[in-house]
């Protein structure tokens, strides 16, 4: 046997199988990504599903209609004092455009009945203004929003 045939791989050689390793590894970490956020994106699917169905009941609770006092009204309305309210509740949290309801406590109790959660904090005065897609309840006397409740826009089937 020469000395030739115990050689040790060519430079170019090395470069090749180096080269062919790292698009493996690539491939591989490709391949593992794809499942681990396809998981993740069924996860994130199943739970929203699961709290659509939660808060599209949510929905149907917030205004008993024997305790509050309703305006319907656009946002750009001419109101001006639903406008102003608008005004100083767009200063703590960013709010939808669009259509909204304002209405106003006047049993708190009764709606603590209804829904207890989203209406803990409420006492008589306090405004509840409803969009499509969330509910806040808002004290103007102290200028503090006391609660959000969001909740699907589409009805639950």
């Amino acid at each position: 046997m020469t000395k030739k045939d115990f050689a040790s791989p060519s430079i170019a050689e090395s470069k090749n199988y180096i080269s062919l390793v790292v698009i493996l590894l690539f491939l591989f970490a490709l391949v593992i990504a794809f499942f681990i956020f396809d998981f993740r994106n069924k996860k994130i699917t199943a739970f929203n599903t699961a709290n659509d169905q939660q808060t599209g009941a949510v929905a149907d609770q917030l205004q008993p209609a024997n305790a509050i006092n309703q305006q319907m009204v656009d946002v750009s309305s001419d109101n001006n004092s639903i406008n102003d309210l608008i005004k100083k509740l767009g200063k703590h949290i960013f709010l939808p455009t669009g259509k909204v309801t304002v209405t106003t406590v006047i049993d708190a109790e009764a709606l603590r009945k209804s829904s207890p959660i989203f209406y803990q904090y409420a006492k008589k005065g306090d405004r509840v203004v409803i969009y499509p897609t969330e509910a806040i309840l808002y004290d103007p006397v102290i200028d503090l929003v006391l609660d959000v409740a969001h909740f699907s826009a589409q009805p639950v089937k």
